[in-house]
């Protein structure tokens, strides 16, 4: 594992991993069923324990540029807003731009890259 954000506001984190084999072992430790994983450099994922709990990933692959990794922050964004009822749209487009921010910086911090 390569660490976690933590997003305060929503009480909720994302977990970051190098490898889709990390983090499906970390999930079935926590006894969580991963989705299906793909074959990208980058990757993010929603997933489910058994009592519904959500569980916020993305994997980060050595070789991944930013801009992929920006690409990833966008769609964990999209899954907390869904996950606590934000609507998708114009209305709220501020509260998406603000948690992909903080995600990046995160994401930043974590791989050691200046912001």
């Amino acid at each position: 594992m390569i660490g976690e954000i933590k997003i305060d506001l929503f009480r909720m984190s994302v977990t970051v991993f190098e490898s889709d084999a990390e983090r499906c072992e970390f999930l079935k430790s926590n006894g969580v069923e991963p989705e299906a994983t793909g074959y990208c450099l980058a990757s993010a994922h929603r997933d489910y324990n058994a009592e519904g709990r959500p569980f916020f990933s993305m994997v980060i692959k050595p070789g991944a540029g930013m801009s992929g990794w920006a690409h990833e922050c966008a769609h964990i964004a999209d899954f907390v807003m869904d996950q606590i009822g934000i609507p998708m749209g114009m209305e709220n487009y501020e509260i998406r731009g603000y948690l992909v921010q903080r995600i990046f910086s995160g994401l930043q911090d974590m791989m050691d890259v200046p912001q």
